[in-house]
């Protein structure tokens, strides 16, 4: 009988320590749940920016490559002009030799 008893004894002491050991794993558990939920919360932040950010830049791309065809469209006329010039300029000096 004492024998059960102290068996009895050592279940219900083991019992509690198990139980005791659930509880706290029940708060790692929730713990790290709510961790879980912060990082995607926050990684939906991060999503959303990184969007955002994705979106700016690509216009800014398209305003860039706007920009460089214009540059280009007009030193292709300057080109053209500075051409014409120069054949002017040739024509004038050609004339002013031939009346020397």
């Amino acid at each position: 009988l004492n024998e059960a008893s102290k068996r009895i004894e050592d279940l219900e002491r083991d019992g509690k320590s198990h139980a005791e050991e659930m509880k706290e794993q029940e708060k790692i558990h929730r713990s790290q749940s709510e961790a879980i939920a912060k990082l995607q919360k926050s990684n939906s932040g991060l999503e959303a920016e990184r969007d955002a950010l994705i979106s700016q830049l690509e216009e800014i791309q398209q305003e860039y490559d706007e920009d460089r065809d214009k540059i280009a469209n007009a030193l292709v006329g300057f080109d053209e002009e500075m051409t014409n010039a120069e054949t002017k300029l040739k024509s004038v000096l050609e004339e002013l030799e031939i009346t020397r």
